[in-house]
């Protein structure tokens, strides 16, 4: 129960022997993520660690946390792989652009709808 945030017999008889596996399995998933997550931290406080210089004299190697980790850039990529070209980390996007940005993107979504729609009549 307390692996899978039961919190009454009720709950856990309703489940089908299918759904327990597949709750399971993403709960043993997650705490793969979990350990990831904790190794990637070792490392970074191994990273932190590091200096450079001679043994008498260290220096860190790492002297400010965006030399160790740019959470900007991170950001930054991730925003113009989902935003394209009209994403630009130098200037903001001005309200056309939204407009514009916005207009794509819905008109992209109708024709995910209508396909789907499609796909239902030839299915049924």
């Amino acid at each position: 129960m307390a692996y899978l945030g039961f919190n009454s017999i009720e709950e856990i008889e309703k489940m089908t022997l299918v759904e327990y596996q597949l709750r399971m399995e993403a709960y043993q998933i997650s705490q793969v993520r979990l350990h990831e997550n904790i190794a990637l931290q070792a490392f970074f406080n191994q990273m932190v660690q590091a200096t450079t210089g001679s043994k008498k004299h260290p220096k860190p190697k790492y002297n400010s946390l965006e030399k160790l980790f740019d959470a900007k850039s991170e950001i930054e990529q991730i925003r113009s792989k989902f935003e394209g070209e009209s994403y630009s980390h130098n200037r903001p996007i001005s309200k056309a652009d939204r407009k514009q940005i916005f207009a794509q993107r819905y008109d992209e979504w109708q024709k995910i709808k209508a396909k789907r729609r499609g796909r239902r009549r030839l299915d049924g």
